[in-house]
């Protein structure tokens, strides 16, 4: 009997274990994969920036973007800090809110890129 006991909790806390690290590598992909995608998205704004007539585009392009390569779930907020088509600027902060048990969790990440050389 003792053994068996001594045995349940070790499948217990075998099981808890499990379950911290993969709560632990959950979060970790998700800021991980918004960091990439933002990183993507802005390189992948600023390779076009020839093609953009105004500031807007050039934030609708990177809205679009970010949207084509986030798979995971989560409401997304963008802050624009700086956008100028003309001078190759883009400063943006990206701020994912998702549902982890029941508790909402909040990530950001901020890139800013500028061109140093534009060609026409």
């Amino acid at each position: 009997m003792k053994n068996a006991i001594i045995g349940l909790i070790v499948v217990v806390l075998g099981l808890l274990t499990i379950v911290a690290f993969s709560k632990m590598s959950s979060t970790s992909t998700r800021d991980t994969e918004l960091s990439t995608c933002v990183s993507e998205a802005v390189k992948n704004t600023m390779d076009g920036t020839s093609e953009f007539h105004s500031d807007a585009e050039m934030a609708q392009d990177f809205e679009r973007n970010l949207k084509a390569g986030m798979n995971s779930k989560g409401k997304i907020k963008i802050i624009y800090y700086g956008v100028d088509y003309q001078k190759g600027l883009l400063d943006v902060e990206v701020v994912q809110t998702h549902q982890m048990d029941g508790k909402t969790k909040t990530m950001k990440c901020r890139k800013t890129s500028v061109l140093e050389e534009k060609e026409r």
